[in-house]
Protein backbone atom coordinates (compact mmCIF):
# COMPACT_ATOMS: atom_id res chain seq x y z
CA UNK A 1 0.00 0.00 0.00
CA UNK A 2 1.27 3.48 -0.86
CA UNK A 3 2.61 5.35 2.13
CA UNK A 4 2.20 9.02 3.01
CA UNK A 5 3.77 11.28 5.63
CA UNK A 6 2.82 14.52 7.36
CA UNK A 7 5.46 17.21 7.80
CA UNK A 8 5.33 20.32 9.99
CA UNK A 9 7.86 23.15 9.68
CA UNK A 10 7.74 25.35 12.76
CA UNK A 11 8.81 28.96 12.31
CA UNK A 12 8.75 32.15 14.31
CA UNK A 13 5.76 33.47 12.34
CA UNK A 14 4.05 30.52 10.67
CA UNK A 15 3.81 26.76 10.82
CA UNK A 16 3.75 25.08 7.41
CA UNK A 17 2.13 21.64 7.14
CA UNK A 18 2.31 19.21 4.26
CA UNK A 19 1.42 15.66 3.24
CA UNK A 20 3.74 13.96 0.77
CA UNK A 21 3.90 10.53 -0.81
CA UNK A 22 6.99 8.34 -1.10
CA UNK A 23 8.15 10.22 -4.20
CA UNK A 24 8.02 13.59 -2.44
CA UNK A 25 4.89 14.70 -4.29
CA UNK A 26 2.83 17.20 -2.28
CA UNK A 27 -0.68 15.89 -1.68
CA UNK A 28 -1.92 18.63 0.64
CA UNK A 29 -0.56 21.84 2.14
CA UNK A 30 -1.69 24.09 4.96
CA UNK A 31 -0.37 27.08 6.90
CA UNK A 32 -1.25 28.54 10.29
CA UNK A 33 0.30 31.09 12.62
CA UNK A 34 2.72 29.84 15.26
CA UNK A 35 2.08 32.71 17.71
CA UNK A 36 5.68 32.24 18.80
CA UNK A 37 5.52 35.04 21.37
CA UNK A 38 2.67 33.34 23.29
CA UNK A 39 4.80 30.57 24.78
CA UNK A 40 5.10 26.81 24.74
CA UNK A 41 1.47 25.80 25.35
CA UNK A 42 0.10 27.99 22.57
CA UNK A 43 2.79 26.95 20.09
CA UNK A 44 2.19 23.26 20.84
CA UNK A 45 -1.57 23.76 20.52
CA UNK A 46 -1.13 25.37 17.08
CA UNK A 47 1.31 22.67 15.98
CA UNK A 48 -0.89 19.78 17.04
CA UNK A 49 -4.08 21.42 15.73
CA UNK A 50 -2.53 21.79 12.27
CA UNK A 51 -1.41 18.17 12.21
CA UNK A 52 -4.86 17.00 13.30
CA UNK A 53 -6.49 19.15 10.63
CA UNK A 54 -4.49 17.50 7.84
CA UNK A 55 -5.00 14.01 9.29
CA UNK A 56 -8.78 14.48 9.52
CA UNK A 57 -8.93 15.98 6.03
CA UNK A 58 -7.01 13.05 4.54
CA UNK A 59 -8.39 10.07 6.48
CA UNK A 60 -8.36 7.78 3.43
CA UNK A 61 -4.59 8.06 3.01
CA UNK A 62 -2.22 5.53 4.56
CA UNK A 63 -0.32 8.05 6.67
CA UNK A 64 2.55 6.21 8.38
CA UNK A 65 4.14 8.96 10.44
CA UNK A 66 4.66 12.62 11.28
CA UNK A 67 7.85 14.64 11.00
CA UNK A 68 8.47 17.97 12.72
CA UNK A 69 11.23 20.45 11.96
CA UNK A 70 11.92 23.00 14.68
CA UNK A 71 14.46 25.72 15.37
CA UNK A 72 17.11 24.72 17.89
CA UNK A 73 19.16 21.71 18.87
CA UNK A 74 16.98 18.60 19.14
CA UNK A 75 18.09 15.50 21.03
CA UNK A 76 17.36 11.89 20.06
CA UNK A 77 14.22 11.88 22.21
CA UNK A 78 12.65 14.74 20.25
CA UNK A 79 13.28 17.38 22.90
CA UNK A 80 14.50 20.89 22.09
CA UNK A 81 17.67 21.28 24.13
CA UNK A 82 18.71 24.81 23.21
CA UNK A 83 18.91 27.37 20.43
CA UNK A 84 15.24 28.13 19.77
CA UNK A 85 15.42 31.76 20.82
CA UNK A 86 12.76 32.96 18.36
CA UNK A 87 10.10 30.79 20.04
CA UNK A 88 9.21 31.99 23.54
CA UNK A 89 9.71 29.28 26.15
CA UNK A 90 10.41 26.62 23.51
CA UNK A 91 13.77 25.41 24.85
CA UNK A 92 13.15 22.24 26.83
CA UNK A 93 9.93 21.34 24.99
CA UNK A 94 9.41 17.58 24.55
CA UNK A 95 7.80 17.83 21.14
CA UNK A 96 7.61 14.11 20.37
CA UNK A 97 6.11 13.31 23.78
CA UNK A 98 3.49 16.09 23.49
CA UNK A 99 2.31 14.95 20.05
CA UNK A 100 2.30 11.23 20.91
CA UNK A 101 -0.04 11.89 23.83
CA UNK A 102 -2.80 12.78 21.36
CA UNK A 103 -1.82 11.21 18.01
CA UNK A 104 -1.04 7.51 17.69
CA UNK A 105 1.54 7.57 14.92
CA UNK A 106 5.35 7.43 14.84
CA UNK A 107 6.73 10.94 15.45
CA UNK A 108 10.15 12.15 14.32
CA UNK A 109 11.58 15.53 15.36
CA UNK A 110 14.72 17.25 14.12
CA UNK A 111 16.28 20.64 13.56
CA UNK A 112 14.38 22.54 10.86
CA UNK A 113 17.31 23.11 8.49
CA UNK A 114 18.55 19.54 8.93
CA UNK A 115 15.10 18.37 7.86
CA UNK A 116 15.06 20.83 4.95
CA UNK A 117 18.43 19.51 3.78
CA UNK A 118 17.15 15.94 3.86
CA UNK A 119 14.07 16.79 1.80
CA UNK A 120 16.09 18.63 -0.83
CA UNK A 121 18.65 15.80 -0.94
CA UNK A 122 16.09 13.02 -1.36
CA UNK A 123 13.40 14.68 -3.46
CA UNK A 124 14.57 18.15 -4.49
CA UNK A 125 17.59 19.94 -5.93
CA UNK A 126 19.95 17.32 -4.47
CA UNK A 127 18.15 14.28 -5.86
CA UNK A 128 20.59 11.87 -7.46
CA UNK A 129 23.59 13.10 -5.45
CA UNK A 130 25.18 11.26 -2.52
CA UNK A 131 26.82 14.13 -0.66
CA UNK A 132 24.90 17.36 -0.25
CA UNK A 133 25.51 20.54 1.69
CA UNK A 134 22.46 22.74 2.27
CA UNK A 135 22.68 26.35 3.40
CA UNK A 136 19.50 28.17 4.40
CA UNK A 137 19.71 31.96 4.17
CA UNK A 138 16.77 33.20 6.18
CA UNK A 139 16.40 35.40 9.23
CA UNK A 140 19.58 33.67 10.35
CA UNK A 141 21.81 31.18 8.54
CA UNK A 142 21.37 27.46 9.06
CA UNK A 143 22.78 24.37 7.44
CA UNK A 144 22.46 20.66 6.84
CA UNK A 145 24.92 17.95 5.88
CA UNK A 146 23.92 14.84 3.93
CA UNK A 147 26.63 12.18 3.51
CA UNK A 148 25.85 9.08 1.42
CA UNK A 149 22.19 10.22 1.43
CA UNK A 150 22.05 10.16 5.24
CA UNK A 151 21.90 13.05 7.70
CA UNK A 152 25.18 13.78 9.45
CA UNK A 153 24.44 15.18 12.92
CA UNK A 154 27.72 14.89 14.80
CA UNK A 155 28.37 13.71 18.35
CA UNK A 156 26.06 16.23 20.03
CA UNK A 157 23.64 16.53 17.08
CA UNK A 158 24.93 20.08 16.63
CA UNK A 159 26.62 19.64 13.26
CA UNK A 160 26.11 22.12 10.39
CA UNK A 161 25.96 25.35 12.40
CA UNK A 162 27.37 27.05 9.31
CA UNK A 163 26.07 30.44 10.39
CA UNK A 164 28.67 30.48 13.13
CA UNK A 165 31.73 29.90 11.01
CA UNK A 166 33.85 32.92 11.92
CA UNK A 167 34.75 34.64 8.64
CA UNK A 168 35.92 37.93 10.15
CA UNK A 169 37.25 37.76 13.74
CA UNK A 170 37.15 41.56 13.97
CA UNK A 171 33.64 41.79 12.55
CA UNK A 172 30.29 42.63 14.09
CA UNK A 173 28.97 40.86 17.20
CA UNK A 174 26.81 37.79 16.57
CA UNK A 175 23.91 36.50 18.68
CA UNK A 176 26.09 33.53 19.69
CA UNK A 177 28.51 35.83 21.50
CA UNK A 178 31.33 35.65 18.95
CA UNK A 179 32.33 38.26 16.39
CA UNK A 180 32.20 38.12 12.60
CA UNK A 181 30.15 34.95 12.15
CA UNK A 182 28.92 34.22 8.64
CA UNK A 183 25.37 34.90 9.82
CA UNK A 184 26.28 38.53 10.51
CA UNK A 185 26.80 39.01 6.75
CA UNK A 186 24.66 36.43 4.94
CA UNK A 187 21.21 36.47 6.52
CA UNK A 188 18.21 38.79 6.57
CA UNK A 189 19.31 40.48 9.79
CA UNK A 190 22.90 40.54 8.58
CA UNK A 191 21.95 42.29 5.34
CA UNK A 192 19.83 44.80 7.27
CA UNK A 193 22.83 45.45 9.53
CA UNK A 194 25.07 46.09 6.51
CA UNK A 195 22.43 48.33 4.94
CA UNK A 196 22.00 50.47 8.06
CA UNK A 197 25.77 50.83 8.26
CA UNK A 198 26.11 51.93 4.63
CA UNK A 199 23.09 54.24 4.63
CA UNK A 200 24.34 56.44 7.48
CA UNK A 201 26.15 58.63 4.97
CA UNK A 202 24.30 57.67 1.79
CA UNK A 203 20.76 59.01 1.99
CA UNK A 204 20.14 58.94 -1.78
CA UNK A 205 20.20 55.19 -2.17
CA UNK A 206 17.26 53.45 -3.84
CA UNK A 207 17.19 51.17 -0.83
CA UNK A 208 15.77 53.99 1.29
CA UNK A 209 13.29 54.92 -1.42
CA UNK A 210 12.03 51.34 -1.71
CA UNK A 211 11.88 51.11 2.09
CA UNK A 212 9.79 54.31 2.26
CA UNK A 213 12.60 56.07 4.12
CA UNK A 214 12.26 53.69 7.06
CA UNK A 215 15.37 51.66 7.87
CA UNK A 216 13.26 49.05 9.66
CA UNK A 217 11.44 48.27 6.41
CA UNK A 218 14.63 47.11 4.70
CA UNK A 219 14.49 43.50 3.49
CA UNK A 220 16.82 41.37 1.35
CA UNK A 221 14.34 41.75 -1.53
CA UNK A 222 14.54 45.55 -1.34
CA UNK A 223 18.34 45.41 -1.38
CA UNK A 224 18.36 43.06 -4.38
CA UNK A 225 15.76 45.19 -6.19
CA UNK A 226 17.97 48.27 -5.73
CA UNK A 227 21.02 46.26 -6.81
CA UNK A 228 19.31 45.24 -10.05
CA UNK A 229 18.51 48.92 -10.68
CA UNK A 230 22.22 49.75 -10.48
CA UNK A 231 22.23 51.25 -6.97
CA UNK A 232 25.85 51.64 -5.82
CA UNK A 233 25.10 51.16 -2.13
CA UNK A 234 23.16 47.96 -2.78
CA UNK A 235 26.05 46.79 -4.94
CA UNK A 236 28.48 47.47 -2.08
CA UNK A 237 26.28 45.66 0.46
CA UNK A 238 25.70 42.59 -1.67
CA UNK A 239 29.31 42.28 -2.72
CA UNK A 240 30.32 42.36 0.94
CA UNK A 241 27.76 39.65 1.65
CA UNK A 242 28.90 37.71 -1.43
CA UNK A 243 32.54 37.89 -0.38
CA UNK A 244 31.90 36.43 3.07
CA UNK A 245 29.33 33.92 1.85
CA UNK A 246 31.79 32.76 -0.81
CA UNK A 247 34.48 32.48 1.87
CA UNK A 248 32.21 30.44 4.16
CA UNK A 249 31.11 28.13 1.36
CA UNK A 250 34.68 27.63 0.17
CA UNK A 251 35.55 26.38 3.69
CA UNK A 252 32.72 23.84 3.42
CA UNK A 253 33.90 22.77 -0.03
CA UNK A 254 37.47 22.29 1.20
CA UNK A 255 36.25 20.18 4.13
CA UNK A 256 33.41 18.13 2.65
CA UNK A 257 34.07 18.01 -1.10
CA UNK A 258 30.29 17.85 -1.72
CA UNK A 259 28.55 16.80 -4.93
CA UNK A 260 26.36 19.89 -4.73
CA UNK A 261 25.61 22.87 -2.49
CA UNK A 262 21.92 23.83 -2.22
CA UNK A 263 20.98 27.38 -1.27
CA UNK A 264 17.59 27.63 0.44
CA UNK A 265 15.73 30.12 2.65
CA UNK A 266 14.06 33.44 1.87
CA UNK A 267 17.16 35.09 0.40
CA UNK A 268 17.46 32.26 -2.15
CA UNK A 269 14.41 33.73 -3.90
CA UNK A 270 16.77 36.37 -5.31
CA UNK A 271 17.72 33.60 -7.73
CA UNK A 272 20.32 34.11 -10.43
CA UNK A 273 21.84 37.38 -9.04
CA UNK A 274 22.54 35.58 -5.75
CA UNK A 275 24.20 32.65 -7.51
CA UNK A 276 26.31 35.06 -9.57
CA UNK A 277 27.54 36.76 -6.39
CA UNK A 278 28.45 33.42 -4.80
CA UNK A 279 30.32 32.17 -7.86
CA UNK A 280 32.14 35.51 -8.06
CA UNK A 281 33.81 34.88 -4.70
CA UNK A 282 33.76 31.16 -3.86
CA UNK A 283 36.79 30.29 -5.98
CA UNK A 284 38.93 32.94 -4.28
CA UNK A 285 39.31 30.75 -1.19
CA UNK A 286 38.60 27.18 -2.31
CA UNK A 287 41.47 24.95 -3.35
CA UNK A 288 42.71 25.59 -6.93
CA UNK A 289 41.59 22.06 -7.87
CA UNK A 290 37.94 23.17 -7.55
CA UNK A 291 38.16 26.00 -10.10
CA UNK A 292 35.06 25.69 -12.30
CA UNK A 293 33.95 22.46 -10.59
CA UNK A 294 31.70 23.62 -7.72
CA UNK A 295 28.01 22.95 -8.32
CA UNK A 296 25.56 25.28 -6.56
CA UNK A 297 21.79 24.99 -6.96
CA UNK A 298 18.78 26.81 -5.57
CA UNK A 299 16.18 25.03 -3.46
CA UNK A 300 13.56 23.25 -5.56
CA UNK A 301 10.79 23.48 -2.98
CA UNK A 302 11.21 27.13 -1.91
CA UNK A 303 8.75 28.03 0.89
CA UNK A 304 7.57 24.40 1.22
CA UNK A 305 11.10 23.02 1.58
CA UNK A 306 11.07 22.85 5.38
CA UNK A 307 7.71 21.07 5.58
CA UNK A 308 8.61 18.59 2.83
CA UNK A 309 11.92 17.97 4.59
CA UNK A 310 10.12 17.36 7.88
CA UNK A 311 7.85 14.80 6.21
CA UNK A 312 10.97 13.19 4.70
CA UNK A 313 12.12 12.39 8.24
CA UNK A 314 9.35 9.77 8.34
CA UNK A 315 10.62 7.85 5.32
CA UNK A 316 14.22 8.32 6.46
CA UNK A 317 13.42 6.58 9.75
CA UNK A 318 10.84 4.01 8.60
CA UNK A 319 12.73 3.09 5.42
CA UNK A 320 12.58 4.49 1.92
Amino acid sequence: MKRYAVGADLGGTNIKFVIIDETGKVIDYYESTSQADKGRKVILHNLISGIKYLLNKNKKLNIVGIGVGTPGLVNAAGKVVTGAGNLTGWNGTRIRFAIQKVINLPIFVDNDVTALALGEAIFGAGKGYNNVICVALGTGLGGGIIINQKIYRGKYRYAAEFGHIVVNPKGAPCSCGKNGCLETYASAWGLKRLAKQQLKNNKNSLILKFAQNNLENITPKIIFDAYLKGDKIADRILNEMGYYLGLGLSILVNIFDPDVIIIAGGISRAGKPLLELIYKYIYQHSLPFYEGKIKIKLSKFKHKAGAIGSASLVFENLGR
